[in-house]
């Protein structure tokens, strides 16, 4: 009898979620915006030389500490040398990417820099200097230290399946320096905790334990390599927009047409819905064309189709949208200023 009770509860939570999503007015999709950088720099900064101050020490012969199944040991799978490539290799490929910078790697120096900034000698700083001169780069940045506590442990899911699961905390410093006029520009320390589930693996013998923690220690210097990258650049994120995707046919059709990337052919067909005598469809059309002037790169025109849906339909949905393309228009201003050449859509 139970059992019976338990199977048609079980069908009703499902058709009710079926009917839910059936009757769901929106969708979303993914957009690729630019973001300012958070520091300005002067425009004749364009071309930088990177490199890291990272060399071979006796910790990678004996190896890096490295937590296993909440025992202490030593690593030697992956020299801080090799993490430092994959930092420098990341944020090179960021800032050769978003275009404000072109970029030279020098993948290993001849001389060791101090530890701190403020004990860089003149010296250092001619060094420098004839690197960008030959690289013809305008300023210099150095990874300047790369710590890191690696663990790998087992657990046991909800589902009562066992995972592995990788812990990396990574600190690096990185160094902005214009040798030509010998002026420390950024000092940037960036700490994180990168996590990185796998199926359970024999971490000690097994050669894909080995290849995992390689790629896991690789991919956490990269994503600090990264981090950098957009505090000194503008740089692309990736975001959700909702559209609305019912409401009268010329809604439906314009989402048809968004969904094939015709933004222009959705606007046409959605600016037929504002004749609608229904508030609420004029809320929605409405609503749908600012996102169809944000996806187009058109901010102002996005911002004020945005206005237009909440004089039609005052909401927190409304509200919300609004807030997120005024931070965008004053983005913008930023961008217009970092890129340079006024390409920041």
């Amino acid at each position: 009898m139970n059992r019976n009770i338990s199977k048609k509860i079980s069908f009703i939570t499902i058709a009710a979620l079926l009917f839910l999503s059936a009757c769901k007015p929106y969708e979303y999709f993914d957009i690729e915006i630019l973001e300012p950088a958070e520091l300005f720099f002067p425009q004749d900064i364009q071309n930088l030389m990177v490199a890291h101050n990272i060399f071979p020490t006796g910790a990678d012969t004996i190896g890096k500490p490295f937590m296993i199944y909440g025992q202490p040991g030593n690593d030697s799978i992956y020299i801080d040398t090799a993490m430092a490539r994959a930092a420098i290799n990341s944020l090179t490929g960021m800032l050769n990417f978003t275009g404000k910078f072109t970029v030279v790697v020098e993948d290993s120096l001849e001389r060791k820099f101090p530890k701190y900034a403020k004990e860089f000698t003149r010296d250092d700083v001619g060094y420098i200097r004839h690197l960008c001169e030959f690289n013809s780069a305008d300023a210099f940045i150095l990874l300047n230290e790369l710590e890191h506590l690696n663990s790998y442990d087992v657990f046991l899911s909800k589902s009562g399946d066992y995972f592995g699961e990788f812990e990396t905390i990574i600190k690096t410093e990185w160094l902005f320096i214009n040798p030509f006029t010998s002026k420390l520009i950024d000092e940037k320390i960036i700490l994180d905790t990168i996590y990185y589930q796998v199926e359970p693996l024999n971490i000690n013998e097994d050669n894909n334990g080995f290849e995992a923690r390689k790629w896991t220690l690789a991919q956490a210097a990269g994503i600090s390599g990264n981090s950098y990258g957009t505090h000194i650049s503008p740089h692309y994120v990736r975001s959700s927009r909702m559209v609305f995707i019912k409401g009268d046919k010329n809604i439906k059709t314009g989402y048809q047409q968004a969904q094939s990337g015709n933004w222009k052919n959705a606007a046409y067909f959605w600016r037929k819905s504002l004749n609608s005598s229904e508030r609420k469809i004029q809320a929605r059309a409405s609503f749908n064309l600012a996102l169809a002037s944000e996806m187009e790169g058109l901010l102002e025109p996005a911002l004020q189709w945005a206005k237009g849906s909440y004089h039609y339909f005052p909401d927190t949905l409304n509200a919300t949208y609004i807030s997120i393309l005024q931070e965008r228009v004053k983005q913008q201003e930023d961008l217009i200023l970092q890129m340079g050449d006024g390409d920041a859509r």
